[in-house]
């Protein structure tokens, strides 16, 4: 049982710890410290599923949280990453009431939402757009025009108008 635990196999542990139990009870072992020993077990195997079941909401937390993280760490989309981090957070928050060993990921990802939080305060402010292109098109002529942005929080993004702008602007 102590093999199959280090291994990672809890439920084949558990099978086989409750298959000694079962021996040891139809044979009426003498009492040498056996079924001290199936308790001790039992308690390990429980923890041991408690820890598997634990590290599933990590991993189910850590999609979000990674995307949340690579796009912060890029200084890009900061109030997306942010939304992709507090989706984590929740995951985690849900479940740590039964896992309560689950406090320092909710605690890094609390760290990591203020953090996010900073970048997107000393952002500077947004600028004036500047447009250049032709002042006028003939009808069906093909245009370019370029906006450029500094400042704000960068969570703007190029926005394709497919050849379909208004007469009075984009």
């Amino acid at each position: 049982v102590d093999e199959l635990l280090k291994t990672g196999d809890v439920a084949k542990a558990a099978d086989y710890l409750a298959k000694v139990e079962r021996y040891a009870m139809e044979h009426n072992f003498p009492n040498e410290g056996v079924f001290e020993k199936i308790q001790d077990l039992k308690g390990i195997v429980a923890k041991a599923e408690e820890r598997r079941a634990a590290n599933q909401v990590i991993a189910q937390a850590r999609v979000p949280y990674m995307y949340g993280y690579r796009l912060a760490s890029q200084g890009r989309n900061l109030t997306q990453a942010r939304a992709h981090v507090e989706e984590a957070l929740s995951v985690l928050q849900e479940a740590q009431g039964r896992y309560p060993e689950l406090a320092d990921r909710v605690r890094q990802t609390q760290e990591l939402i203020a953090q996010i939080d900073r970048m997107i305060a000393g952002a500077p402010p947004l600028g004036q757009a500047t447009v250049s292109g032709p002042d006028s098109v003939a009808p069906g002529e093909v245009v370019h025009f370029e906006v450029s942005l500094t400042g704000g929080i960068p969570d703007y993004r190029p926005l394709d108008m497919g050849g379909y702008g208004l007469s009075t602007g984009v």
